[in-house]
């Protein structure tokens, strides 16, 4: 998680504590309609606390 908010702009979307959220230095949003723009490169990883991406 370190590694991609080094690199990436991380958004968490539908968060009941957006504070909390934005207090761990992610990004939180309502929706992924409100997360993404139109024309972005995305990579939704559900249940992304508990993958490993390599």
């Amino acid at each position: 998680m370190a590694r991609a908010l080094r690199d990436h702009d991380v958004f968490v979307t539908g968060s009941e504590h957006p504070e909390v959220v934005e207090d761990c230095l992610l990004n939180a949003r309502e929706s992924v309609g409100a997360a993404v723009e139109p024309g972005s490169d995305v990579l939704v990883v559900p249940n992304a606390l508990e993958t490993l991406l390599i």
